[in-house]
């Protein structure tokens, strides 16, 4: 996701980009191939090249030139890199400190950590299982913190919270159905765009990405999903 959004960037204040990703389509993590085309397609026509399913071996330096070499073989040099592989929490200080931590640090519905006076939130937080990053968790987490410390207990709940791919090249939304869910996607697609709805057994919609022109959609197709944490 970050990816495509510091190429759509780059590109169009006219630097060559290349892109080296590991899934065999754009956004592989999070939506459907034929949404992943459809966005690496657009960036393609602006000059964006591409390198699917392939990592970095080693980065080396050749003067003021960086060189690329992937696990493919093949081998680009480039005058800047720029890494979108993901976050990880720093949970070092919270560990020396004696708190409990996992892939996160981890808290109580109300942001708590294992020592009841020390709170945490953001993308450091772990919450029944979840690490969340993006803005809009870290929004909700911040108000009903903000709740608890002023002397109104507050637990955190998380709605369903589409992410708006920042790619005007081709316009993004997406909401992934939550962990464990079971369901099969649905696509749409065509010159105006991708719909695409994860639907359970019963035809319920447990998660949706637009793109396009199907953008429009996001808000009454939201109302429907349900809340990633209630």
């Amino acid at each position: 996701l970050i990816g495509c959004e510091f190429a759509n960037d780059l590109v169009s204040i006219g630097y060559e980009v290349e892109v080296v990703e590991l899934f065999d389509y754009a956004l592989g993590q999070l939506a459907p191939r034929e949404v992943g085309e459809a966005i690496s397609e657009a960036l393609a026509q602006r000059g964006v090249r591409w390198h699917f399913g392939s990592g970095c071996k080693r980065i080396t330096r050749d003067g003021d030139v960086l060189e690329l070499e992937l696990d493919n073989g093949r081998t680009i040099r480039v005058d800047v890199v720029l890494s979108a592989v993901g976050l990880r929490p720093r949970t070092t200080l919270a560990k020396n400190a004696g708190l409990v931590t996992d892939r996160g640090i981890v808290v109580d519905r109300f942001l708590r950590t294992s020592d009841a006076s020390i709170y945490a939130l953001g993308d450091c937080k772990q919450l029944e299982g979840l690490v969340l990053p993006f803005v809009m968790p870290i929004m909700h987490a911040a108000r009903a913190l903000a709740k608890t410390l002023s002397g109104e207990a507050t637990q955190l709940r998380y709605p369903a919270m589409p992410v708006v791919v920042k790619t005007p090249a081709h316009p993004t939304v997406v909401s992934s159905p939550g962990p464990g869910m079971s369901g099969e996607w649905q696509v749409e697609s065509g010159p105006d765009g991708v719909r695409a709805l994860y639907l359970n057994a019963n035809g319920a919609t447990l998660g949706f990405v637009l793109s396009g022109k199907h953008t429009v959609e996001k808000a009454a197709l939201s109302k429907e999903l349900p809340a990633v944490l209630e």
